[in-house]
């Protein structure tokens, strides 16, 4: 029965994947299809951990888990409410902010979590090993990817917004004045929140 359900799922999917992998998707599935999605494949890779009684099997969501919790981290750290939408998602920056395709994000994601699958399969006597170290490894991409968005925005936007509004020169820049003027704008930049007028 178990097993029909599994079949019955993935058939569903591959259905969903042929109307929505595109660039103009035919199909959306929402918040209600993602989510639902989601408790499916936490139901079998429960069940998966509490038969084998090894939760290093939780690898198989090691890419989206890293994203999520770090991704949460990073907004607790700027004092946001994490029950509110936002878009600081690691894919959600490289779709909306890089202007890479979606199809190409969904890609990459893809790919990177079935060759740790695939590695986790080779590898499996030495699980929890092999679970921490993509954790480290995933965390470490996450990281360095957020600090080059950083300075990106740093350097193409706050700078730049900051010059043009004649608050910063270069005799000034040492200034303790200006240095907090530019990071009160970079702060509402990664808020996503508008600029007071004069700004």
């Amino acid at each position: 029965m178990e097993a029909d359900f599994i079949y019955t799922v993935i058939c569903s999917v591959l259905v969903f994947c042929f109307f929505n992998f595109r660039k103009r998707a035919k199909c959306f599935a929402g918040d209600v299809g993602s989510v639902s999605i989601a408790f499916i494949l936490l139901f079998l890779i429960g069940r998966l951990i509490i038969e084998t009684e090894d939760f290093s099997w939780i690898v198989l969501l090691s890419v989206y888990g890293v994203d999520s919790v770090l991704t949460i981290i990073h907004r607790l750290m700027l004092h946001e409410n994490i029950g509110l939408p936002h878009r600081k998602h690691l894919y959600q920056i490289m779709a909306n902010e890089l202007k890479i395709p979606h199809v190409i994000v969904s890609l990459a994601y893809m790919t990177i979590q079935t060759l740790i699958i695939v590695g986790y399969i080779y590898c499996q006597r030495y699980g929890y090993i092999f679970l921490i170290g993509c954790i480290l490894l995933l965390s470490a991409i996450y990281v360095l990817f957020m600090k080059s968005i950083f300075k990106t925005y740093l350097l193409n936007y706050c700078l730049p917004l900051y010059n043009f509004c004649s608050h910063l020169n270069t005799q000034s820049f040492g200034n303790t004045l200006d240095i907090t003027l530019l990071c009160f704008v970079l702060l509402q930049v990664i808020r996503n929140r508008p600029l007071p007028n004069g700004f």
